[in-house]
């Protein structure tokens, strides 16, 4: 266990086989040979801490956050070409679970979460869970390559430098969850919805912006709860979704909607 002190303190922890180490500000590096199943416990302690944890292999390692409640960051920093991130939630608000590239970092009292896929040339994959209970789920774009999910009251996760063709999917999990998209400017990224079970009790918003927005509605052809909206060229693939609505926020906006196949018989309703 590597213990923090009572003030806010910028942790680094560097993962690699045999040799991992960790920087606690200026004091001297800890340098672990060990690898999993031997555990490292980061307790931060009090204050408002950053914790960054990049690498990969070593021992299994956990961060601790540490009082006060609303402070302590978690930077999960990927040295990968293409930057795999897996997000599952824990049993707490504050906890849960980062898998990057490969290697699980497990977290505790944890307000806020970065995956930052660096300067990786590659396209990046990003997947993100809720929770087995009635879900609130929001995506919003910060730019084309960052963006911030949040599930309940638990630690917002951003995502920062995603490269072109990087994908996120949020599998929201079951339970009847509300998920709200506003993502027309996130260009860098494919989204993906799965809004999971019960059926029938699913809803999605994609919403606009105050400008005039181009909405595109594509359903699939043989599952009614799943389809396709393309928000100003943003497009989101979701499945499960049995309430969907496109809200602009103002000015003339456009909706168009395909049909699910080619010479098929439909019904609209207006």
């Amino acid at each position: 266990t590597v213990q923090g002190s009572e003030a806010g303190e910028n942790i680094l922890v560097t993962r690699a086989a045999a040799a991992t180490t960790v920087d606690v500000d200026l004091f001297k590096r800890i340098q672990l040979s060990e690898d999993a199943p031997n555990a490292l416990i980061v307790a931060a302690g009090l204050g408002d801490d950053v914790i960054t944890v990049t690498g990969s292999g070593g021992p299994a390692l956990t961060v601790d956050g540490g009082a006060p409640s609303a402070s302590d960051t978690l930077i999960m920093l990927s040295a990968a070409a293409s930057a795999i991130f897996n997000v599952t939630p824990g049993t707490t608000n504050d906890s849960g679970n980062v898998a990057m590239d490969g290697s699980s970092t497990q977290f505790t009292g944890i307000e806020a979460v970065t995956l930052d896929a660096s300067l990786g040339a590659g396209a990046d994959t990003v997947t993100i869970a809720g929770t087995a209970g009635n879900d609130a789920i929001a995506v919003t774009d910060i730019d084309a390559d960052s963006l911030t999910v949040s599930v309940n009251a638990r630690a917002v996760i951003t995502v920062h430098n995603a490269t072109a063709a990087s994908s996120l999917t949020v599998n929201a999990g079951d339970g009847s969850d509300a998920i709200g998209l506003a993502v027309s400017g996130g260009d860098n990224y494919d989204l993906f919805l799965n809004a999971g079970g019960p059926a029938g009790s699913d809803s999605l918003v994609v919403q606009g912006t105050i400008l005039p927005d181009a909405f595109l509605y594509t359903p699939d052809a043989s599952v009614d709860a799943d389809g396709v909206v393309d928000i100003n060229g943003e497009q989101v693939t979701f499945t499960g979704a049995e309430n969907v609505t496109l809200a602009g926020l103002g000015d003339i906006d456009s909706v168009n909607a395909n049909q699910p196949s080619l010479l098929a018989a439909d019904d609209i309703l207006s």
